[in-house]
């Protein structure tokens, strides 16, 4: 690995995706040798756990520290929901992170807390080139682009700032669209932090747009690849190493960890559960017990309880899920690890 440049990563997470924020941090500490984590605790808990449990490389904020860098939150905070607020905080994060902590040398990278990384991250640092700034095409399986191209083009799980000045009014224009509208639906355009980035190739000259399939894949991309394992290094197909995967919309069900697969109408195939699913969940469940945090409170729960509160298209899909993953037994068994 190469420890010339520092990386500095940045994400945010409240007590329900605090095991995933320490899988992501257990996988950047293996993956990559110099790095910073800024992690935005959410709430309180996730802020306790962090002032209980001391790590070198992780700095913790929390909310007022992006309200007193950007006052316009303060009024924002209680005018949104709180996912749309969530959803706001985002290139806030990264304007504050790149000011407090950013050399001309640096990468800051903002990640969302449900990624793993499964390759050395100078592999994805090869990709970037020369580029001021980076992002990922949803490259939504055919079956389904039509769809979800209203969720925009690309997925904000990965965004990439070099501190330039062409990269620094990118990312001013970013937080000022954000905090003109941030919804979590969409609308002409626009999807809550994640649709604005559409518009990044025709404000940001020096853009890259990171086609390798071994970054980011997802429920919503993997479609029918079979993934495979050569002297320890996981492929999606041949020469294409996973640098990481995003672990989208987990669900537990008794002692089963379903994926969320059926929804993009997306293979669950044995490789994929075995070299992917399987060292994901058990790396969990090593947290879990590690830091004595019940796995409940990080995986969205199917019970009829639950069942009850959704609407109608999350029952409809409550039910997709449910059906298609039983049958094709499309699931991890957490007893079984």
């Amino acid at each position: 690995m190469n420890s010339k440049v520092p990386n500095i990563f940045c994400t945010y997470f409240d007590i329900n995706y605090l095991i995933r924020g320490l899988a992501l941090h257990e996988s950047l500490s293996k993956n990559c040798e110099n790095f910073t984590l800024y992690v935005l605790a959410l709430d309180e808990q996730v802020k306790s756990f962090f002032e209980k449990n001391q790590f070198g490389n992780v700095i913790v904020l929390n909310i007022k520290d992006l309200e007193s860098f950007e006052p316009r939150l303060v009024n924002l905070k209680t005018e949104r929901t709180q996912i749309d607020f969530i959803f706001t905080l985002t290139p806030i994060l990264i304007k504050y992170v790149a000011q407090v902590s950013m050399s001309s040398k640096s990468y800051i990278h903002y990640v969302d807390a449900d990624i793993y990384f499964y390759a050395d991250f100078e592999e994805y640092i090869k990709l970037l080139g020369d580029s001021d700034v980076a992002i990922v095409p949803h490259n939504y399986n055919i079956l389904i682009s039509k769809f979800y191209r209203k969720y925009g083009n690309f997925n904000v799980g990965v965004v990439t700032f070099k501190k330039t000045d062409t990269s620094l009014k990118t990312l001013d224009w970013w937080s000022d669209s954000c905090i003109d509208w941030c919804h979590d639906f969409p609308d002409s355009g626009r999807y809550a932090d994640q649709g604005y980035l559409d518009n990044f190739p025709n404000i940001q000259s020096n853009l890259k747009i990171i086609e390798n399939r071994g970054v980011n894949l997802a429920p919503w991309n993997i479609g029918f690849k079979n993934p495979f394992q050569k002297d320890g290094i996981i492929y999606v197909k041949d020469n294409v190493p996973l640098i990481f995967f995003h672990f989208h919309g987990l669900k537990l069900m008794g002692y089963k960890v379903l994926p969320n697969h059926v929804q993009y109408l997306s293979a669950f195939r044995g490789s994929t559960k075995k070299y992917i699913y399987t060292s994901y969940i058990s790396k969990m469940l090593e947290i879990s017990k590690k830091y004595s945090i019940p796995i409940t409170s990080s995986l969205s729960i199917l019970n009829k309880r639950n069942f009850k509160n959704y609407s109608i298209i999350n029952r409809f899909r409550f039910l997709l899920t449910l059906t298609y993953n039983l049958i094709s037994r499309s699931y991890v068994r957490i007893d079984k690890l």
